[in-house]
């Protein structure tokens, strides 16, 4: 392999290259092997492009114009990369086999808040999931953005449940689906619990509540055929149409589209928390050390004020990974309390960390929530845990470790549209705390 594409897929996986440039790489994947081969070896150091990305940002409300515009191109870039070369990855091994269907029918990509689970058999193709024949793809939270083939993409957002039967099938089972194509022949077959078949659509999406026992179809683009379970004859749907169908029964137009649906992955913005500053910190009381690398401290609160509310706005979501070290002097496990907490105009709404009473676990409070007891976890000790919060619906879920999300040991509500002003850190009387890592991530322009 020449040096110069080693330096191709380096500018490639930098979002250093043209648009003009850009199509010639994937032309050129189309017909040369090695040059798959070559960015697998890549791959295996930046497997998650999305979060790498985003670890190098610096707070978005402090970056200049020109720094978000490359931003927002640089990313979008890179994970159309992803998708791309793995699906170069996917299907040409077929071609080459003399075209043996290897059993992959669909390949994935995640958001980094996702936390999904597959029934079934998956592979890790680089960055991406290949998913076979019948199996089921669980997205609990976050989104997917899925290939079919090159002409069908869909874009789910979490909790969604669907199944692919094959490669010119789909069964969404449950959640919120965007389904776009671009090609002219489109033979994709959409099922859901109370539409036998929804075809040939340009774009569509598709909303299904199992529990209701009603489906929702919105016809974003193109036109679009429709025949619920317990109908026998097609209805014919054009752009800007809504329907809905009722235990399969005949389809009911809804009088305007009422759903939004997503068309990509969520991006997220990394906010200048480390290397932690003095400065950036006001002291309630106590006075703990702090350096680049580490706060410590016993008998102290010291607060963050955010430069603008998080998340970035009331459909946001927003991830803060807590990573904690046994304090050199003091116990982090105590009859006090010691931890993180978050603020929304001067009210505590989150607390992350040993609560008061005694025992020695980890312990989630929602304030305001049932039961009001703290729901402890089974840690003990130092640990990393990550916080998600979905502002659309005031979701709160804790996960132990960092990303990508394992899934989630508790969850909670607050009210939704909740955004937070002010981070604390900080130990009662008796109590002690270090903080080693503190990540702070919010998704939205």
């Amino acid at each position: 392999m020449k040096r110069a594409d080693h330096h191709l897929v380096q500018k490639v996986l930098d979002g250093e290259i043209s648009r003009e440039g850009f199509d010639g790489f994937q032309n050129r994947l189309r017909e040369d092997p090695e040059l798959i081969q070559l960015y697998g070896s890549y791959a295996s150091l930046n497997h998650n492009l999305n979060e790498e990305f985003e670890d190098g940002q610096t707070d978005p409300l402090a970056t200049n114009d020109r720094q978000t515009v490359l931003r927002a191109w640089r990313i979008p870039l890179a994970i159309a990369c992803v998708l791309a070369i793995a699906f170069a990855a996917w299907i040409l091994p077929q071609l080459f086999d003399g075209g043996k269907n290897s059993g992959d029918v669909a390949i994935a990509s995640f958001s980094i808040d996702a936390v999904w689970r597959i029934d079934g058999p998956s592979k890790i193709l680089g960055g991406t999931t290949a998913l076979s024949t019948d199996s089921t793809l669980h997205l609990l939270a976050g989104r997917a953005s899925i290939s079919l083939k090159p002409s069908d993409s869909l874009v789910i957002e979490g909790p969604t449940s669907l199944r692919f039967p094959s490669a010119e099938s789909i069964e969404i089972l449950k959640g919120k689906c965007l389904i776009q194509q671009s090609g002219r022949n489109n033979i994709l077959v959409v099922s859901t619990p109370q539409f036998a078949k929804i075809t040939s659509g340009k774009c569509f999406g598709i909303f299904v509540d199992p529990e209701q026992k009603s489906d929702e179809v919105h016809v974003i683009d193109g036109n679009l055929e429709v025949l619920p379970r317990e109908e026998h004859n097609t209805t014919q749907l054009v752009k800007g149409d809504a329907v809905h169908s009722v235990n399969g029964a005949a389809t009911t137009r809804l009088h305007q589209q009422t759903r939004t649906f997503a068309n990509r992955l969520d991006r997220f913005n990394s906010l200048a928390i480390t290397p932690f500053r003095k400065s950036d910190w006001r002291a309630s009381y106590g006075n703990p050390n702090i350096t680049e690398t580490r706060i410590e401290g016993a008998n102290f609160a010291i607060i963050h004020k955010f430069q603008s509310p998080l998340p970035l706005d009331e459909k946001s979501v927003l991830l803060v990974t807590l990573q904690c070290a046994e304090p050199s002097m003091g116990k982090f496990h105590s009859d006090g309390w010691a931890g993180m907490s978050l603020f929304s105009q001067g009210t505590e709404m989150i607390f992350l960390g040993d609560p008061y009473g005694p025992g020695l676990s980890w312990g989630l409070d929602v304030k305001n929530a049932e039961p009001r007891a703290p729901r402890k976890t089974t840690t003990i000790g130092s640990a990393t845990m990550t916080l998600r919060y979905d502002s659309s619906s005031g979701s709160i879920s804790l996960h132990e470790g960092g990303l990508p999300l394992k899934p989630a040991i508790y969850s909670g509500k607050i009210p939704q549209g909740t955004r937070f002003d002010e981070l604390r850190l900080g130990a009662s009387a008796g109590a002690a705390l270090t903080v080693t890592s503190l990540q702070v991530r919010s998704s939205g322009q």
